[in-house]
């Protein structure tokens, strides 16, 4: 296995600060283990129960203290506490009106949090349970609650939610489980619904930890199995059963607060990927891009 690692080397990116040496050796010990878990993962059935053992292991704590030992390394501090996510809640009210809404891959809670306090019913998911999701509930008084597990491992009622929503999520889906958790979050919606991705543009990646160790451009060799294009969403929710494509303007989910979303946006976003990929893959490294290049759409479940 390391033997076959050992054809890396660091890469530094246009875009991030200059990191030490004891930092590069931390970032190729969680693309060393990123890259052991992929492999494993990879030669197990979609759907299995070693398989959902693996993704667990994969996400463990483990791996959140890693991160958070590279920020002191570098000087940063490292404060537990929640982000606030009131421009993404607000983007999706923009979308369509509070109600009922799944978020599989719910991490801290933040973004359950500012959706509960702008008058949605929200369930969160995770396969790793957050120290502030009590604290959560308590606060939005039972508006946002929590489960431990997956929209494989939990019985949810179909047709129950009006929004099912995946944050930088479905990238960790290995082929399989990817277009089965497509159809479990159709089957979830009521007619009408919508389902909100946010997923990394490989036109600016990789974004997973292997972008320290593979030139821009080069599809991702970490934990991201699913980097997509707005033209490869399309195909694999249209496939599903979505319909009606909107995205915001550009960027990710709070682009949405003011503009809204549109069916003309995402025409846009098609386009613009197709200008994009024209550019060289060092040029797409930069600010500029992550802001130009969209990465959030939205697909209805039809009527």
């Amino acid at each position: 296995m390391f033997a076959a690692l050992s054809k890396y080397s660091f890469v530094q990116h246009r875009i991030e600060p200059r990191y030490s040496l004891a930092a590069q050796e931390l970032l190729w010990k969680l693309f060393s283990y990123e890259r052991c878990y992929r492999e494993l993962i990879l030669q197990t059935r979609p759907g299995s129960e070693e398989r959902q053992r693996l993704m667990q292991e994969l996400y463990a704590k483990e791996t959140f203290r890693w991160y958070c030992h590279l920020d002191r390394l570098e000087g940063r501090e490292v404060e537990e506490k929640l982000t606030d996510r009131t421009k993404d809640a607000a983007s999706l009210t923009a979308l369509l009106k509070p109600g009922r809404c799944l978020e599989a891959g719910a991490g801290s809670g933040a973004l359950c949090r500012s959706l509960a306090l702008r008058g949605w019913q929200v369930d969160g998911l995770d396969v790793v349970e957050s120290p502030f999701w009590k604290e959560i509930e308590a606060e939005t008084g039972g508006a946002a609650h929590f489960t431990v597990g997956s929209l494989a491992s939990v019985s949810l009622p179909e047709g129950h939610y009006d929004l099912c929503l995946m944050d930088n999520v479905l990238e960790h889906f290995p082929p399989g489980d990817y277009e089965i958790a497509l159809l479990k979050a159709l089957a979830l919606l009521r007619p009408g619904g919508w389902l909100a991705l946010v997923v990394p543009n490989p036109l600016t990646g990789p974004h997973d930890v292997s972008r320290y160790f593979v030139p821009p451009g080069q599809p991702a060799q970490g934990c991201h199995f699913n980097e997509r294009r707005l033209w490869d969403l399309r195909r694999d929710l249209f496939r599903a059963g979505f319909r009606n494509f909107k995205t915001p303007a550009c960027g990710g989910l709070a682009f949405g607060r003011r503009f809204g979303w549109s069916e003309w946006y995402f025409g846009s976003a098609i386009f613009l990927e197709a200008v994009f990929r024209l550019v060289p893959a060092y040029y797409r490294d930069s600010i500029l891009f992550q802001i130009l290049v969209t990465c959030a759409v939205a697909g209805q479940k039809p009527l």
